[in-house]
Formats: C-alpha cells, sequence, structure tokens
C-alpha cells in the first residue's frame, strides 16, 4: 500500500526517460522523412504503417509535398519576391546599402535553403589601398 507522502523511485525516472526519448525519436524520424523529398520512400513508409497518420492521409501529404517542388513562380511573384528583398536593403546605409543590392541583384554566392533556416548571400569585395610611404608620413 502506497502512502500520500510516497516519493518516486528510479526505476520511475528511468520509465519515464525512456518514454521521453521514444517520442523525440519518432518525432525525429517523421521529420526527416518528410524532409527528405523522396516520394517513393515515403508512400513506402505509409504503406507499412511507419507513420503516426493514417494511411489516406499520410499518401495525401506524400502526394503533395511531391507536388510542391514542381511548381514554379510566375514571372509576377519572382518580380514581387525581388522587390521586397531589395525594400530590406533600404534600411542600410552608403556601401553597406549598396553591398546589400548586389548580393540580392545574384553578384556573389548563395548557399543554404529556406527549409534549411534560411539563405546565405555573400560577396567579397577586394579593396586595394595606397602603399604606406616609406617616411611613414602620408
Amino acid at each position: 500500500m502506497r502512502t500520500a507522502n510516497a516519493r518516486p523511485t528510479l526505476s520511475s525516472y528511468i520509465y519515464f526517460g525512456a518514454a521521453i526519448l521514444m517520442a523525440v525519436t519518432a518525432a525525429t524520424a517523421q521529420v526527416s522523412m518528410d524532409a527528405s523529398g523522396d516520394y517513393q520512400q515515403e508512400v513506402l513508409a505509409c504503406n507499412n504503417g511507419k507513420t503516426q497518420q493514417d494511411k489516406a492521409t499520410c499518401l495525401t501529404e506524400a502526394r503533395s509535398a511531391h507536388a510542391v517542388p514542381k511548381q514554379s513562380l510566375s514571372t509576377a511573384a519572382q518580380a514581387d519576391l525581388q522587390a521586397n528583398a531589395l525594400q530590406r536593403c533600404d534600411a542600410l546605409n552608403g556601401a553597406d546599402k549598396a553591398a546589400c543590392r548586389a548580393r540580392i541583384e545574384g553578384q556573389g554566392t548563395a548557399s543554404g535553403s529556406v527549409a534549411g533556416g534560411g539563405i546565405l548571400r555573400e560577396m567579397h569585395e577586394v579593396e586595394i589601398m595606397a602603399p604606406a610611404s616609406p617616411t611613414g608620413k602620408p
């Protein structure tokens, strides 16, 4: 018989930790499957019951996720996105503003993705300084 003042035992903490670990593992597996973009693997997982959804919902989401990359933005939508990106450069001044606009307009390199947390655009500029005079005075 347990009393009202009973303390949790070590085994109860172990069971709780194991339950949390399994829940996190299942959630991670679901996210990685969705992020993979491999339609055949997603359908296979749906058919084998390896997802936390019913089969019909899982297959519908797999088809929808597979269709999204094939859709391209219209020219007008791309122009709107470009205008929005350039407008964000307006908050900067001088050389920073010019460099921002150059990166948005495609100069330099871009890496990453929106799904991965963002696109990193970088551009390296070489600035050539005037040589120092031999006397140390300009």
